[in-house]
């Protein structure tokens, strides 16, 4: 099944016998809800009826959402979201506290600090859903909500994310064996990337996150980190190796808070970790080489990193004091955003 963008078409459901592929065609003005809940209720092949039921192999193309969101089902499977180009993804003017069941422990006053992390931004939920190729920005909460497990984010801009000061990043992760890699995260209230295991308790293991750009975070608040976990959380298995975090009004680069542990680091780039009481990190060595497979499909799409622009520390040689890596204008992971001319 293919939801995709044909503007001037019109909605509607089409089934393409030939293929055995479905697809809902927008008209402008559309809304993205209608046209999404066509896909999640869509006519079964060789069947008037419509009946709901999980999603499995759904690939969502080129869409334009503006004050709107996208969110995968619970219990859907293998939904590609891919060239998505989604602005003002979350607007909100309160702070309510986290329903009970939300919470890993007694509910508390404090826990207003976790406000909206669920119920905002782009949600992928379910199993096995990539996102990817795709720029995201303008959000009160969360830029990128991951949960389930075995979901993917990469090769996406995200930006401009929650200027309400809660604790809503740009990309949050939330259950185990996820992949975020090849991420611009730039411009957020609090963190880029955040893992609250406080919220629902969820183990969060095997996960790997990497190669992401974390730069501009922390312009609301000083308790937190362009990268930050909390708290007793066990990350057993889950590798974060090989980011960048720069240009940032926190203290530190890395925060792993209150008992939180066993994640293995590597190849960390820019500003310095910092462990709350308890917090363990396990130093982890593999080269960053352009054999490996991560920076071979970087090298792909033409966004390999100029070692001529930096001196030591990972400074840029034409902007002392400064910590970023960038040319100006290049942003990893939206090669085609830039070709685009967008900034």
């Amino acid at each position: 099944m293919e939801l995709r963008r044909r503007p001037g078409t019109g909605p509607g459901v089409t089934a393409r016998r030939a293929t055995g592929r479905r697809g809902v065609t927008p008209r402008g003005g559309c809304e993205a809800a209608t046209v999404l809940q066509r896909v999640q209720y869509g006519a079964q092949q060789g069947r008037r009826t419509r009946q709901p039921g999980p999603r499995q192999d759904v690939t969502v193309r080129g869409l334009d959402l503006w004050g709107t969101s996208l969110r995968t089902g619970k219990d859907s499977t293998g939904v590609l979201v891919e060239d998505l180009n989604a602005r003002y993804v979350s607007e909100y003017s309160t702070l309510p506290m986290p329903a009970d069941d939300e919470l890993a422990i007694e509910p508390g006053e404090g826990h207003i600090v976790v406000s909206r992390i669920l119920d905002s931004g782009v949600q992928l939920l379910g199993t096995g859903n990539p996102l990817r190729d795709s720029e995201i920005g303008y959000s009160a909460g969360t830029g990128v909500l991951v949960r389930g497990s075995g979901n993917t984010v990469t090769n996406t801009y995200i930006h401009d994310i929650g200027w309400m000061g809660s604790y809503t990043p740009g990309i949050e992760i939330n259950g185990s064996d996820h992949t975020v890699t090849h991420n611009t995260v730039r411009r957020t209230g609090r963190g880029s990337i955040d893992v609250s295991w406080q919220l629902n308790r969820v183990p969060f293991h095997n996960n790997e996150i990497a190669y992401n750009d974390l730069s501009e975070a922390m312009r609301t608040s000083r308790d937190g980190s362009p990268f930050y976990v909390c708290c007793n959380l066990d990350a057993t298995g889950t590798s974060v190796d090989h980011n960048i975090v720069h240009d940032d009004d926190g203290q530190v680069g890395y925060y792993i808070d209150n008992s939180s542990g066993n994640f293995l680091q590597a190849g960390r780039r820019g500003e310095r970790p910092f462990l709350h009481p308890g917090g363990r990190l396990r130093a982890r060595h593999r080269p960053l080489s352009a054999d490996h497979p991560h920076r071979t499909r970087r090298h792909r799409m033409g966004c390999e990193r100029d070692p001529s622009l930096r001196g030591r520390a990972g400074r840029r040689r034409d902007a002392p004091g400064r910590t970023g890596h960038r040319r100006p204008g290049h942003h990893p992971g939206r090669c085609r955003h830039r070709a685009a001319g967008l900034r």
